[in-house]
C-alpha cells in the first residue's frame, strides 16, 4: 500500500555573532523541489567553524553546501546513510589536506545534519554541535558531543571534520511524529542556556522562525561569548503509514512478558488482565503521561515464529493507523522514542462484551 499525502515542514534559522568578531557558524535548510523531496527528501544542517583554524567559517560553510549538492547527486536508490556519508567524507579528506598548509591551517568544523524522507529523519554528527527533539513536551538530546572527557578540557574537540583523514561519523535513525519539534544547536547555544530553558523555548509553540530567534537570543542574554545558532524543524504532516515503514519500526523491538496488575512498561501501569487469547493477552493499563485508560496487546510468541508475529503486527498497525471510521477501533498515539519492547496500544471502551451481549437474553417478539 503506497503513503498518501507528503512530508511537511516548517523551518525556522537564527544565527548571531554574539561578542565575537566574526560569525563562524553556518547552517541552512534545503527543502528542495517536489522532485527531490520524493527522491530524496529534505536536508538541514548546522556546523560551528573550530576558531583556532584560519578558516572555520569557511570550513563550516563549504561543509553543509558539500552534503546538500552531494546529498541530492547520489542515486535515490541508496539509502539515507550512504547518500550523506559519501559526500561528507570526500569533504573531510579535502578539508584534512588543506588544514595541513597555510591558507586554511588547522581548519576543522563541528557538523550535525538530519535527511528526513517519509516518516523518518537520519541523523549524521561529529563534533559538539546538538540535535534534539521536543515531543509531548519532553526535550531528547540525540547527539554526543566529542569532546575531552576532563571537566575543564571539554571544549577540546577529538572528532570533527577536517580532524582525521578518515572520517568517523555517528549515524542514527529517528521516527518521526507529527507535532515534533527538531533542533540543531551549536555550542553556542546550549553551552550557556540550560537543557529546562530550551525546553521551555520550543513549548511556547511560537513558529519556527521566533522560535530560533528567541533560542539565539536567550544564549546571547546569559552571557554567551560564542556565536549563537538555532535551525528548528516543525513536523507539520507526515505521509500516511505504509507497511514496511512500521515493520521497519517495529523489527527491533524485543518481545517481553506482559506486565502483572501494578507493573509499568513505558510509563503504561497494567491494572487487569482483560483477555488471555491463542495469540495474544491484552491488559487494561492506565497512560501516565495523559491518564487515559488503554490496552496492551503483548503477542504469544510460542504461537508463530517471530517473523510471522511482526508482520501480523505491523499489519495489524498499519490498518489501525489508516482507518478512519467511528466503528473501527483505532490506534493510541504512542511516540517511536517511547516504545521499548513488542506490544500494540488501544483505547480501552468501557462496556458488555460480544459474550456478555449474545448471553443477554433478547425478550421475545
Amino acid at each position: 500500500m503506497r503513503s498518501e499525502g507528503e512530508l511537511v515542514v516548517a523551518a525556522g534559522f537564527a544565527s548571531l555573532i554574539g561578542p565575537r568578531t566574526e560569525n563562524q557558524d553556518f547552517g541552512g535548510v534545503h527543502l528542495g523541489t517536489a522532485l527531490e523531496r520524493a527522491r530524496h527528501g529534505i536536508i538541514a544542517a548546522v556546523a560551528d567553524g573550530v576558531s583556532g583554524g584560519k578558516a572555520g567559517r569557511t570550513a563550516a560553510e563549504l561543509a553543509v553546501r558539500a552534503l546538500v549538492e552531494g546529498f541530492y547527486a547520489m542515486p535515490d536508490t541508496l539509502g539515507a546513510a550512504r547518500k550523506m556519508q559519501a559526500p561528507l567524507a570526500a569533504y573531510n579528506r579535502w578539508l584534512h589536506s588543506q588544514a595541513r598548509g597555510e591558507t586554511m591551517a588547522d581548519s576543522a568544523t563541528t557538523f550535525t545534519a538530519l535527511a528526513l524522507r517519509g516518516r523518518r529523519a537520519h541523523l549524521v554528527h561529529v563534533g559538539d554541535s546538538r540535535a534534539w527533539r521536543y515531543s509531548g513536551g519532553r526535550l531528547t538530546r540525540l547527539t554526543a558531543d566529542h569532546v575531552r572527557p576532563e571537566p575543564d578540557l571539554r571544549h577540546v574537540l577529538i572528532r570533527a571534520l577536517g580532524i582525521e583523514p578518515e572520517l568517523r561519523l555517528d549515524h542514527a535513525e529517528v521516527e518521526l511524529a507529527e507535532h515534533d519539534r527538531l533542533l540543531l544547536t551549536s555550542d553556542g547555544i546550549h553551552g550557556v542556556v540550560s537543557n529546562a530553558r530550551i525546553a521551555a523555548i520550543l513549548g511556547e509553540n511560537a513558529s519556527a522562525e521566533a522560535t530560533a530567534d528567541k533560542l539565539a537570543e536567550a544564549a546571547i542574554a546569559a552571557g554567551g561569548q560564542d556565536n549563537a545558532t538555532a535551525l528548528v524543524l516543525d513536523i507539520v504532516r507526515l505521509p500516511a503509514p505504509d507497511h514496511d515503514g512500521i515493520l521497519a519500526g517495529i523489527s527491533a523491538l524485543p518481545f517481553v512478558e506482559p506486565p502483572r496488575s501494578g507493573e509499568s512498561i513505558d510509563g503504561f501501569r497494567a491494572e487487569q488482565v482483560l483477555s488471555e487469547g491463542r495469540h495474544a493477552v491484552l491488559l487494561v493499563a492506565t497512560d501516565s503521561e495523559d491518564g487515559s485508560r488503554v490496552v496492551l496487546k503483548f503477542p504469544r510468541r510460542e504461537v508463530l515464529s517471530e517473523r510471522a508475529l511482526r508482520l501480523a503486527f505491523a499489519r495489524e498497525m498499519l490498518l489501525a493507523q489508516r482507518v478512519s471510521s467511528p466503528f473501527v477501533l483505532a490506534a493510541h498515539s504512542i511516540r517511536p522514542d517511547r516504545q521499548s519492547a513488542l506490544y500494540g496500544v488501544q483505547p480501552f471502551l468501557e462496556g458488555e462484551t460480544m459474550a456478555q451481549r449474545m448471553d443477554r437474553a433478547l425478550p421475545a417478539l
